[in-house]
């Protein structure tokens, strides 16, 4: 019977080390988040030059004036970025938007804890759904910035 404990010790031993590097690895994954990638372009014209609006890292209905371009993304789960561009195309932004299937605009000033925004522009293209959130950026130069997030269509 003296033989037999360090076995049953060993054993216990190996069984509680194996749950504990299972668990690790679970935790690991669940809250191990990859670095978060951000990239800048001036204009639309250098972000098609560096491919990053043919691999949908930005919407398809961006106006061609927008500006000042930043997209962050971990992964194809979490995905966003802002852009300005002037007053005067707001409303082919919005037209842009109801060419795409399935585009829901809420035109209406809406007022929350951040301030008021233009629009609110929701639809799916390119794999994946979007929201734009405009809102006045600069009144006196007739900026506006708009702010948007893609989730991927499963």
């Amino acid at each position: 019977m003296k033989a037999r404990w360090p076995l049953i010790v060993g054993g216990i031993v190996v069984l509680v080390l194996a749950a504990l590097s299972f668990l690790n690895g679970q935790v690991a994954r669940h809250y191990h988040r990859p670095r978060l990638s951000q990239f800048h372009y001036t204009d639309v014209r250098s972000a098609q030059e560096a491919g990053a609006v043919e691999y949908s890292r930005f919407p398809s209905i961006l106006p061609a004036s927008s500006t000042d371009l930043n997209v962050w993304f971990r992964d194809e789960s979490e995905l966003g970025g802002s852009f300005t561009f002037p007053v005067r195309d707001l409303p082919a932004l919005k037209e842009r938007a109801r060419q795409v299937s399935g585009a829901v605009i809420n035109d209406s000033p809406i007022k929350d804890s951040v301030g008021e925004h233009f629009a609110v522009i929701t639809f799916s293209d390119q794999g994946g759904a979007f929201e734009i959130v405009i809102s006045p950026l600069d009144k006196d130069r007739g900026l506006l910035h708009g702010l948007w997030e893609r989730t991927p269509v499963r």
